[in-house]
């Protein structure tokens, strides 16, 4: 996102599932890398199955995204003995 600064925090920006096929390694690179792009959108959605990934978001959005106080909401599957409900 290089755009206006203005515009920039007028935006909704929606990611799907962005470390699918990425390493470790990897995963914390795109992470720093839309963290650093991303800080001054007005709403910002990731859809991820990536529980690494997943962490990171939290902690980012728990320290509020660019010093403003955040809020989020999250759906975590139920586990059971016989698997997923």
């Amino acid at each position: 996102v290089s755009a206006d600064p203005d515009k920039v925090r007028d935006m909704l920006v929606i990611i799907d599932d962005p470390v699918t096929s990425l390493d470790s390694t990897n995963v914390y690179n795109a992470f720093a890398l839309m963290r650093s792009h991303l800080r001054d959108v007005k709403q910002l959605i990731f859809l991820t199955h990536n529980f690494v990934f997943y962490r990171l978001i939290l902690r980012w959005f728990g320290k509020g995204i660019g010093g403003a106080p955040s809020s989020y909401f999250t759906i975590i599957p139920e586990v059971t003995e016989h698997g997923r409900r």
